[in-house]
């Protein structure tokens, strides 16, 4: 789908708020209520928008720990590896990489023995060859929004 500079300011203002009205982004936008649902609507249907969903402040939910695992795969078994991994509610990121490791999954718990049961259920997964974790220690930035040019 090719985007115009509607459809991207649209993208823009509710990646700052998405409760944001469509009357109030038609206001901002000098366009129609109408034409905004409009475009919304289809910037969700051709995938564009994902979801539009509220972001939780994880240390408020009792997810105190993070950490990074990085995961070496059979080659053979690298797609079967990923789809496991990416079922994981405790899993929300999972990247695929070129390099020394096959992928990346940041994980999600409670406490640093949360985060080790995590890493043997990984290591289990059929075609998981080793896995390093990496504890953070601070979180400098994450952020979902995109630069939309």
């Amino acid at each position: 789908m090719k985007l115009d500079e509607l459809d991207r300011a649209i993208i823009r203002m509710m990646q700052e708020d998405g409760r944001r009205s469509f009357a109030e982004v038609a206001k901002t936008l000098d366009e129609s209520e109408s034409t905004v649902r409009f475009r919304f609507k289809r910037l969700i249907e051709e995938g564009v928008i994902r979801n539009v969903v509220a972001l939780v402040n994880p240390r408020a939910v009792g997810l105190n720990e993070s950490a990074a695992l990085f995961i070496r795969a059979s080659a053979l078994q690298l797609d079967q590896v990923l789809e496991r991994l990416c079922s994981f509610k405790e899993v929300p990121h999972v990247y695929q990489f070129t390099g020394d490791y096959d992928a990346i999954a940041i994980i999600m718990g409670r406490d640093v023995e949360d985060l080790n049961a995590i890493v043997r259920r990984v290591k289990s997964i059929p075609g998981v060859k080793d896995v390093t974790m990496m504890l953070t220690l601070r979180v400098l930035k994450s952020d979902v929004k995109y630069a939309i040019a």
